[in-house]
C-alpha cells in the first residue's frame, strides 16, 4: 500500500496551476474546471478511500462579458463533441448490446434516406471511427430542424472509399444519432437521458438545459449580438434545435465522473460497483482501437485513441492504452483503464469572441497528470 504524505501532490499541482492561470492571462480561457482521479495500482476490487486520489481545480471565471461570473466546481458546460463520446457512441453501443444494432451492418439498413449506391458500403463502423469517406461537415444554411438537418446528412456521399482513410466528421455521428432515433424510437436526447444520463445520476447532463440552471451555465460567443448561454455553440447543432449525435450535451465534471468510473470498471456503477450500465466486452470496444489496422491514426468505436486530436493524452500516457475526447468549446477528457487513471478539463475557450486555444495546454495537462499518476503509483514515506 502506498503510504503518502499529505502534501505528496502539492509540487505538481502547483505546476499545473500555473499552466493553466498561464492561459486564463493569455486570454486562451476565462477559466476551467479539472478534476483528476487516480486509484491505486494495489487496490483490487472497489478502491478504499486510501488507496483513491481524486481532486478538484476550479479556475477563475466562468465569463468576462457581459459580467465577470466567479467559476464554480457545478458550473455546467457546452461539451461541444464530447457529445459524441457521452452521448451517441454509448447509444449505439448500447443498442448493440441488446441485438437491435450490429456496427458491422451498412449503415443504410437502419437509415431509410441513406440510400445512393455510394453510401451502401458505409457501415455503423465506418461511422464510429471516422472511416466512412464523408466530409467533415454539412452546412447549416438553408434549412432548419432536426429533421432538416438528418436529410441534409443523408444525402452526402462519400469522397473516399469506407474504410481507407480517417477523416475526422461531424457528419458520421448526425447519422449515427439518428440510427439511435430509427432502432429506438427515441430521439437521442431523450434515449441518453433515459438509459445513461439517470440510471447513472448525471443529473446536470442533457441537451438543451432548462432556464433553470441559466446561472450555472458557462456562455460561449456572442453570437448573432447575442451571448450564447444554455444555447449550444455549434452552429449545426444549433441549427438542429439543439439537438444533434455530433453537439450540443452540456455538463459538468462531476457528472462526467460519474461516467468515466464507470468506463474505468468495465461498465460497473453504483453502491460498490454492484451495477451494470455496459457489459465489460462494450467497454474493451469503446477502449480499444477499432479502426482498419492499414490506417496510423487509431480510434475505438466512437473515441480516440491516438490521433492528431490525441492531445489530452499529454507525452507520457502510452499509445493504444487509453482513450478519450476534446471539443470545441475546450473540453476534454481522457481515460486509461490499465492505470486507473483519468482527468476531465472543462473551459469555455471560446468565450467571449471564439479566439481561445487550449490544445498546447490539452497536452501539457495530459503530461503532468501522468507525472502526478506516477508519484502516485510508487510508496511514499
Amino acid at each position: 500500500m502506498a503510504t503518502l504524505h499529505p502534501d505528496w501532490d502539492k509540487e505538481k499541482i502547483a505546476e499545473i496551476e500555473t499552466s493553466v492561470q498561464e492561459r486564463i492571462e493569455n486570454n486562451d480561457i476565462p477559466g476551467g474546471v479539472l478534476r483528476i482521479h487516480i486509484e491505486s495500482p494495489y487496490f483490487t476490487k472497489r478502491p478504499k478511500k486510501a488507496d483513491l486520489y481524486d481532486r478538484v481545480v476550479v479556475f477563475a471565471n466562468k465569463a468576462l462579458q457581459p459580467d465577470v461570473e466567479p467559476n464554480a466546481e457545478d458550473t455546467i458546460y457546452d461539451l461541444a463533441s464530447l457529445t459524441k463520446v457521452v452521448a451517441t457512441a454509448p447509444s449505439i453501443m448500447l443498442l448493440q448490446e441488446r441485438g437491435l444494432i450490429d456496427v458491422d451492418a451498412p449503415a443504410a439498413q437502419y437509415l431509410p434516406a441513406f440510400t445512393n449506391s455510394a453510401q451502401k458500403a458505409i457501415t455503423v463502423r465506418h461511422l464510429l471511427t471516422h472511416t466512412s469517406g464523408l466530409r467533415p461537415g454539412i452546412g447549416y444554411q438553408g434549412w432548419s430542424g432536426y429533421d432538416a438537418g438528418v436529410a441534409t446528412a443523408c444525402k452526402e456521399l462519400p469522397r473516399q472509399e469506407p474504410g481507407t482513410q480517417f477523416v475526422y466528421s461531424d457528419i458520421n455521428f448526425i447519422l449515427l444519432g439518428e440510427i439511435v432515433r430509427t432502432v429506438s424510437g427515441k430521439r437521442i436526447d431523450e434515449f441518453t437521458l433515459e438509459n445513461i444520463y439517470k440510471p447513472l445520476g448525471m443529473l446536470d447532463t442533457c441537451y438543451n438545459p432548462s432556464v433553470e440552471k441559466l446561472d450555472r451555465i458557462a456562455p460561449t460567443q456572442l453570437t448573432a449580438n447575442r451571448m450564447l448561454r444554455g444555447v449550444v455553440h455549434d452552429p449545426t447543432a444549433r441549427t438542429m434545435d439543439g439537438v444533434a449525435g455530433h453537439a450540443g450535451v452540456f455538463s459538468t465534471v462531476a457528472d462526467l465522473a460519474l461516467y468515466s468510473n464507470m468506463l474505468l470498471h468495465e461498465g460497473r456503477y453504483g453502491k460498490n460497483l454492484k451495477q451494470q450500465l455496459f457489459k465489460p466486452e462494450t467497454i474493451r470496444l469503446m477502449a480499444t482501437t477499432q479502426s482498419p489496422p492499414s490506417l496510423e491514426a487509431q480510434r475505438s468505436l466512437g473515441w480516440d485513441v491516438a490521433t492528431g486530436y490525441s492531445s489530452p493524452r499529454g507525452t507520457i500516457f502510452p499509445a493504444g492504452e487509453s482513450f478519450g475526447h476534446t471539443g470545441f468549446t475546450g473540453t476534454s477528457m481522457w481515460i486509461l483503464p490499465k492505470e486507473n487513471t483519468f482527468y476531465i478539463f472543462l473551459s469555455n475557450r471560446v468565450h467571449p469572441d471564439g479566439k481561445g486555444n487550449v490544445l498546447g495546454l490539452q497536452r501539457v495537462l495530459g503530461t503532468k497528470i501522468a507525472e502526478l499518476k506516477n508519484l502516485f503509483s510508487e510508496p511514499q514515506n
